[in-house]
């Protein structure tokens, strides 16, 4: 194909964030957008020349005869998926781009990935942080060292939007915000076996707002590592404290609660969250690897490709994939409500 024929569900903040990338590319084109809000839609049309503007998925979904779309991105708020947003352009043979939280019913979200895998659909799901090229290199120390446990921090504030404060509509902070930190775990570690949590409300008090604004889970992995997992909402967001800290063999802790921080007797580790890995080794040599790309923009570019060449296994972040994480971080949820260890 010569240029894939992209529509946009939904016109909001990651909508954008997306479409800059896209606007970049020579070889795609916005042929639609919909929002229910038309101040959106009328903004996108201003960035795409061109698009049609629609008020939703489902007026897309009746007039891609029109229309010939390669590729849709999803990218409304977790409770607004329905049977259709991804189904229906599935069975009509577009790619997806799917941001996260997919959905907020596990079963739900079974469905759209066993239609995935039924029609081999090509599909990325936006968690654009598998594309920090020296995640692999984390990856390699981690295979070196066999860590053994694993802290994880993401303390910050709300996000301003008003569906993020009813559990019913984003499923809380672990869910929307946090999988970002879980699913980094599972591209290191592999996947998870068991989720155990509590979380609880102690802090924000305000109307309309019925989601934890604290819990703690532990992440045991099939590879035997272990990972504590901190989330909160309580702080302002300039201020937020994440990252992740490593002991790994015979280690010792090394509070660092702004990097992943990996330490043994052996050599350390140190990756700072969005910028560098550096790893210190025990004959006295020290590698530091960087990247300072726009990961994000990686993300959209691998898609658009694999797009082009009908491959579902040239994107990092697959739904078949992500359904994994999205399984553990609502297990969590699960598990904060009954008290019970979740076996996935």
């Amino acid at each position: 194909m010569e240029k894939v024929r992209v529509v946009f569900i939904g016109c909001g903040g990651i909508a954008r964030y997306h479409a800059n990338h896209l606007k970049q590319m020579d070889d795609v084109q916005v042929v639609a957008v919909a929002d229910p809000m038309e101040d959106r839609t009328r903004s996108f049309q201003e960035m795409f020349p061109g698009a049609k503007a629609y008020k939703n998925h489902r007026e897309v979904l009746a007039d891609l005869d029109e229309l010939k779309p390669h590729a849709a991105y999803i990218c409304i708020p977790p409770f607004a998926h329905d049977d259709l947003t991804e189904i229906g352009f599935i069975e009509k043979g577009l790619a997806l781009y799917v941001e996260k939280p997919m959905a907020l019913d596990i079963n739900k979200a079974k469905k759209v990935r066993d239609k995935i895998m039924q029609y081999n659909a090509v599909t990325s799901v936006g968690f654009q942080l598998r594309y920090l090229s020296f995640l692999n290199e984390a990856k390699r120390f981690v295979e070196r060292f066999r860590p053994a446990t694993i802290y994880a921090n993401r303390i910050g504030g709300l996000p301003g939007v008003y569906w993020f404060n009813n559990y019913d509509m984003s499923g809380g902070q672990l869910v929307e915000q946090n999988i970002h930190t879980v699913d980094m775990l599972r591209y290191i570690f592999g996947d998870i076996k068991r989720v155990y949590g509590v979380a609880a409300n102690n802090y924000i008090k305000m109307d309309n707002y019925d989601i934890d604004d604290h819990s703690t889970c532990l992440f045991t992995f099939k590879s035997g590592a272990i990972v504590t997992v901190n989330t909160g909402c309580y702080i302002p967001p300039r201020k937020k404290n994440q990252g992740l800290e490593l002991n790994v063999e015979r280690s010792t802790p090394a509070p660092n609660y702004n990097h992943i921080m990996m330490i043994s007797d052996h050599a350390v580790g140190l990756c700072d969250y969005f910028s560098s890995f550096t790893e210190w080794l025990d004959t006295g040599e020290s590698n530091v690897y960087t990247d300072k790309s726009d990961y994000g923009f990686t993300a959209d570019r691998t898609f658009i490709d694999a797009v082009k060449a009908n491959d579902p296994y040239m994107v990092k972040s697959p739904y078949r994939d992500a359904y994994k994480t999205l399984e553990a971080v609502l297990a969590a949820n699960e598990s904060f409500k009954t008290g019970k260890v979740i076996e996935l």
